[in-house]
């Protein structure tokens, strides 16, 4: 049975557009970057609100967005 999980990780936001600018998928960001694991939430909307809300605060020199996890049990 398959079960998704939404991973919300960090990078340097430098890093992030330089990777964009490349055409970069977020999925692969992971090996390729200085990329930190944050936290993990089962919902989608959950997960984007959180990105949301951590990526406009103002003075931050990081970028959050999600990668979709398949757990199998």
């Amino acid at each position: 049975m398959k079960k998704p999980i939404y991973l919300v990780q960090s990078c340097p936001k430098d890093e992030f557009r330089r990777a964009a600018k490349n055409g970069m998928k977020c999925d692969v960001m992971g090996l390729h970057g200085k990329v930190l694991p944050v936290w993990a939430t089962s919902s989608k909307k959950e997960a984007i609100d959180d990105c949301r809300h951590h990526n406009r605060m103002p003075g931050m020199d990081t970028i959050y967005y999600i990668d979709l996890i398949d757990l199998f049990n």
